[in-house]
């Protein structure tokens, strides 16, 4: 019989969370598919490679802090299964000692984990939309770095850095993929690159894109993109950015009703532009502190979507909005 030991630990929760992915075999996966090309002295690489990942979630910031933090813990050691803690420098070397090869066989992994045990894969489209949030935004770098370049960064134009387009399912704010793009990239070959590499191991077709509502910035919201997304049976909402196209909308309104934000009115369009398909287009009239009001459309395909409830869908792309500020922070 297997004696009973008692550890302090400060990561009480951590702990729990180790030991029950430990006996889901969750990092099995990781241990038979991911080679990184090192010799295993001491521990091996996929041993290093969850030691940082263990020390990320005990809140380390770099790898250096991995000696206070997982070392530091043998507890939170012993419930994700592990001896002992790697030293920060090997596991540095690891990590510089990857290959294409081997973050292709991390990002298989990923999509394994991610089909069985996320809520996304499993969402039943046929009884309620799926909603997807897509938000391309600059991301600051040092000019060295592979795709890093200097204009196009919005309001970090005096920097260099590259840009990250995230798709999010909007209803369990789970991340579905990241990729990374050169400073000057657009947002349709964008958002076309990155699509196989999203659907295809989810298995998406078209019937299942007809229940999938994108949600849109206006640094998507060109007629080519959303005629190209249409054209493909995807729900959009989304906002227009075409300064011409929106002053053109702006001379057949409807009245002006109030939205859930103070002092914003919303007023929808009797004469709409036909894109690939039908669509519901919106002016939304925002007043500015300098004075006057910013106006923007509204478009989106769903037919029975009520203008209020319109708005306030366009809205909730604030969380994933908002998840880009500690990374541009770090």
């Amino acid at each position: 019989m297997a004696q009973a030991t008692t550890l302090p630990s400060a990561r009480a929760s951590l702990c729990a969370l180790g030991e029950y992915l430990r006996r889901q075999a969750f990092f099995a996966p990781l241990s038979h598919h991911v080679q990184v090309p090192q010799k295993a002295l001491k521990y091996r690489p996929v041993d290093k490679l969850l030691d940082a990942l263990v020390g990320m979630l005990c809140g380390a910031k770099t790898i250096a802090q991995s000696n206070v933090t997982v070392r530091a813990d043998p507890a939170v050691q012993r419930a994700f299964g592990r001896t002992g803690g790697a030293d920060p420098s090997t596991i540095a070397r690891t990590l510089q000692a990857g290959t294409p090869q081997t973050v292709e066989q991390l990002e298989e992994v990923s999509w394994h984990s991610l089909k069985r045990y996320g809520p996304t894969p499993r969402h039943r489209c046929r009884e309620r939309l799926r909603g997807v949030d897509i938000a391309l935004t600059p991301l600051p770098t040092g000019a060295k770095a592979q795709g890093s370049e200097r204009p196009g960064l919005g309001r970090c134009r005096s920097k260099t850095g590259r840009k990250g387009l995230r798709r999010t399912a909007s209803d369990y704010r789970e991340l579905r993929h990241e990729p990374w793009l050169r400073g000057k990239a657009a947002g349709r070959p964008a958002l076309n690159a990155a699509r196989p590499e999203v659907e295809s191991p989810l298995g998406w077709t078209r019937e299942r894109r007809q229940r999938s509502v994108l949600r849109l910035d206006g640094g998507f919201g060109t007629a080519a993109l959303l005629t190209w997304l249409l054209s493909r049976g995807s729900q959009v909402v989304a906002k227009l950015s075409t300064s011409s196209r929106v002053r053109a909308l702006r001379q057949q309104l409807g009245p002006w009703p109030p939205t859930s934000s103070p002092g914003r009115e919303l007023a929808e369009v009797l004469r709409p532009h036909r894109f690939w398909r039908k669509t519901r287009p919106w002016v939304i009239r925002t007043p500015q502190a300098t004075g006057g009001s910013h106006s923007a459309v509204l478009v989106t395909t769903l037919p029975d979507l009520a203008p209020l409830a319109g708005a306030d869908a366009y809205d909730g792309r604030a969380g994933s909005e908002a998840a880009f500020c500690p990374d541009k922070h770090g």
